[in-house]
């Protein structure tokens, strides 16, 4: 063999070989887009609401704790911030200190909403977030919500054999019950978590949203900085 066919069959075998470790490197094989794995029609659903009783449409038969939003701060207030992440995302990262903050100010005051939108790229992102929907079943979402982004770094290049039991760390040293959350965690397919991320990141990439942190309020969307979203957010109230 020449060596211009060696040199064909190592970028083969390379190629071959990325392949395989991204592949063992990611969540359990369904498509990085809601759009192709959500089995939750979005016909009439909103993406700029809260989605409750009141605004889940008629249409929509199944189950609705699939569908309707997990609402934070003061449930009915007329004042709504809807932003949609991707733990492992570097943007929301750096956003992720800021929007503590907003809530920590305006949580007596306005409705948060967080909802996950898949991204290619991004290979623990899903794993994350069943991760903070698995604690947000023992009542500590935004505990692990705050623990996920600051500890990115680490568990962000995590393989698919050593992410959970970090994740299962960070549950652990929030107090929560462990085994109950490996269950959750790794039940997802079974339990509805898979089905009410599928449905979220399904609804934000048919409604245009189309990367992460975006941010609304009321509505409107907002530049991804602490001082948009609180112009945003006063000026609403």
């Amino acid at each position: 063999m020449n060596t211009r066919l060696w040199a064909v069959f190592g970028v083969v075998i390379a190629a071959i070989l990325y392949i395989v470790i991204s592949y063992a490197n990611a969540w359990p094989p369904f498509a990085d887009s809601g759009k192709k794995s959500s089995e939750i029609s979005i016909e009439g659903f909103t993406f700029d609401k809260i989605i409750d009783e009141d605004t889940i449409p008629a249409s929509y038969t199944g189950d609705k704790n699939l569908v309707a939003d997990t609402v934070d701060g003061k449930k009915d207030s007329n004042v709504v911030v809807i932003e949609w992440l991707n733990f492992q995302c570097s943007a929301c990262y750096s956003l992720s200190p800021s929007m503590r903050e907003i809530y920590d100010q305006y949580s007596d005051r306005v409705a948060f909403v967080d909802r996950y939108l898949y991204l290619s790229g991004h290979p623990n992102g899903l794993a994350a977030t069943v991760t903070a929907e698995a604690a947000g079943r023992q009542g500590k979402y935004h505990d692990m919500y705050d623990t996920l982004f600051i500890n990115q770094p680490e568990w962000g290049p995590a393989t698919a054999d050593t992410r959970e039991d970090i994740f299962a760390k960070y549950a652990s040293d929030l107090g929560l019950d462990e085994q109950q959350w490996r269950d959750d965690y790794k039940n997802y397919e079974k339990n509805g978590i898979k089905a009410r991320l599928d449905f979220q990141s399904k609804l934000g990439l048919e409604s245009g949203v189309n990367g992460t942190p975006y941010i609304m309020v009321n509505g409107e969307k907002v530049d991804n900085t602490k001082t948009a979203i609180t112009e945003a957010i006063e000026n609403a109230l």
